[in-house]
Order: structure tokens, then C-alpha cells, then sequence
């Protein structure tokens, strides 16, 4: 609630109930609520359509729309559970195939869920762990099966985070959708990325397919892929 009044549920999501639970002066979100999950009914609301990045510090920060007011009572109030259970930073790999550098992805014991993981949440890690970058994603606890529970799920990085811990993300719970094949993976590496960038291929210098030390740029990799930003940095 603000100022008594209840948030709309509409766009209600995990990045705006971090910001909410992170105000209030807790650790994390568990879980994130909707359909007035605690009880609350309401003719009006607050904070329609609320858009938050993550990074504010407060919810009435993030961009939204005006009041809405409905012509009848609704149960579309927002909630959450926040937790008072500091997340763990302590992030290793469960190795495979006897390479040190890859594996499944560990916060003090536990398996991270692979859902909406991606190059930005694997080269966190990676960094964090001494490595230069990410070579690799690997999902689907890598064809076999981790014991439960997930010590973090949704996980979601900016890419400037010194530890996954920062990181937005779900705290464990029980979660429907993170199942014993559903732990994310990495392969790291310390090997020096080149900077001989040519484009091949075009009509004009202006265009062509990327190449990088003389080998093709893939368009798409695991959670990652080519956009105009991309594009943007490349020319």
C-alpha cells in the first residue's frame, strides 16, 4: 500500500518488488504476488502500470501512470514476500568433464535456477570467480540433476555487479518451475579476446557479416542475442 491506498497489479513484477522490499529495509524478495493474494479488495489503486529497473530506491522513483479508478471493486492489489535471509556470496562451479573452468553454478551450496539466465548473470559470475569473461552458457543442469533447493532463482544482472549476490533475483522457495534439471551452468575463460574487427561480406565498408580475428560473430547463444545495441558498439 501507498499512503493506504493498494498498487495495482498490472506490470507488477520481480524487479519492482525489489525496489518495494529493498525500501522497506529488507534483504530480498521470496516471492511475488498478485490478484490481491492477501486479502485486499479496492475500488481504487495506486502506481498503475509501475515500471521499475531495479536500481531505485524508492518505488515511487519508477515510472507509472495515474491513479486508476475503477467502477467497481477489483481484486488486482500487487504483493510480495520480502525475506529477512541475507542472500549467500559464496559462488563456485560444480565442475564437468574435469574442466575447472565450467560447471553448474553454486551460492553457498545450493544450485542456481537457470531460469532467465543469461550472458550478463554468467559473466558475473564468471568475473567474480577471478575470470576474465564468459565462454559459455550451460542450462539444463548440464543433462543430468541437482538436489533441491535453488539458492537463487530469476536472476537477473546489469552486468556491472561485483557479486551475483547484487543481482536482482528471487530468494529459494518452492517454486513450480525450477525442477532438478533446471540448474544454470557457465564456462569461463581467461583467454585474451581480440579487437581485429572487419565486416565481410557487404557491398560497401559500411555493412557486412562481423568477424572478429577473422572468425564470424554467432548471432545467438543461450540467453543472449544480437541487437541494434550490438550493432551500435560495432560500427
Amino acid at each position: 500500500h501507498v499512503d493506504g491506498v493498494p498498487v495495482y497489479q498490472s506490470y507488477w513484477d520481480l524487479k519492482n518488488a525489489w525496489v518495494l522490499c529493498k525500501q522497506l529495509g529488507w534483504d530480498g524478495v521470496k516471492a511475488v504476488k498478485t490478484s490481491s493474494y492477501f486479502g485486499t479488495r479496492a475500488r481504487y489503486y495506486r502506481l498503475y502500470y509501475l515500471r521499475c529497473t531495479g536500481s531505485e530506491s524508492s518505488i515511487l522513483d519508477c515510472p507509472h501512470s495515474d491513479p486508476y479508478d475503477s467502477c467497481y471493486i477489483r481484486s488486482y492489489a500487487a504483493g510480495v514476500i520480502c525475506t529477512t535471509e541475507p542472500q549467500g556470496t559464496n559462488v563456485t562451479l560444480q565442475t564437468v568433464e574435469h574442466n575447472t573452468n565450467s560447471g553448474l553454478v553454486y551460492v553457498n551450496g545450493s544450485p542456481v535456477c537457470e531460469d532467465k539466465w543469461g550472458m550478463l548473470d554468467a559473466n558475473v559470475t564468471c568475473q567474480q570467480m577471478g575470470f576474465g569473461h564468459v565462454r559459455h552458457i550451460i542450462g539444463k543442469s548440464f543433462g543430468g540433476s541437482v538436489e533441491l533447493p535453488y539458492s537463487m532463482i530469476e536472476v537477473e544482472c546489469v552486468g556491472d555487479e561485483t557479486s551475483l549476490a547484487d543481482c536482482i533475483h528471487l530468494h529459494a522457495n518452492d517454486s513450480y518451475y525450477c525442477q532438478n534439471e533446471n540448474a544454470a551452468g557457465v564456462e569461463c575463460s581467461n583467454i585474451t579476446k581480440g579487437n581485429n574487427l572487419t565486416l565481410i561480406g557487404g557491398t560497401t565498408p559500411g555493412e557486412g557479416n562481423v568477424y572478429i580475428d577473422g572468425a564470424p560473430l554467432c548471432h545467438k547463444y543461450g540467453g543472449w542475442d544480437w541487437n541494434w545495441r550490438d550493432a551500435d558498439v560495432v560500427c
